[in-house]
C-alpha cells in the first residue's frame, strides 16, 4: 500500500487582495490572481477576473505541519475572510486502499481558522500492484 498527500490552502473573495499573504515566510505561492486579471483557466477564461485569489502551501512536507504553520504565520490574516471563501484542499493519491486519519489538536486548528477541509482520494491507475 502506497499514497502521496498534496495540499494547499485556497483563499478567494470579491475584495480579496493576495498581497499581504505573499511576503510570509515559508509561504509557496502556487497561483495568485487580482480583481480585474484576465484569467487563463476556469469559467472566467480569457476575461477579468470578478474577484481576488490565492492558492498556496509552504516549505512544510507534513500535513499536521502546515496546519500549525498556517496557525502561527497566517491565522490574523485568514480572520476577515468570509469562511465560504477559504478552504484546505487535501489531494491523496492512493493504491490498494486509502486510510487517512487527522490529529484532533490539527482538527482544532483548522476549526479554529474557519478554514473548510475538503479531501479527494484518486486511485493511482500506474501502480501494477492495483
Amino acid at each position: 500500500m502506497s499514497y502521496e498527500m498534496e495540499y494547499s490552502c485556497d483563499l478567494r473573495g470579491d475584495e480579496f487582495d493576495p498581497t499581504p499573504f505573499l511576503n510570509i515566510d515559508g509561504i509557496k505561492v502556487l497561483r495568485a490572481t487580482y480583481v480585474g486579471d484576465i484569467l487563463d483557466i476556469g469559467r472566467y477564461i480569457g476575461k477579468p477576473s470578478p474577484y481576488g485569489s490565492l492558492e498556496f502551501t509552504s516549505v512544510n512536507d507534513d500535513f499536521d505541519a502546515f496546519v500549525l504553520w498556517l496557525y502561527e504565520k497566517v491565522k490574523d490574516l485568514l480572520d476577515p475572510i468570509d469562511p465560504k471563501d477559504k478552504m484546505i484542499y487535501v489531494t491523496i493519491c492512493y493504491s490498494q486502499q486509502c486510510n487517512m486519519e487527522f490529529d484532533p489538536d490539527t482538527l482544532s486548528r483548522i476549526g479554529a481558522m474557519g478554514l473548510c477541509l475538503a479531501i479527494s482520494c484518486y486511485e493511482d491507475e500506474e501502480d501494477e500492484n492495483v
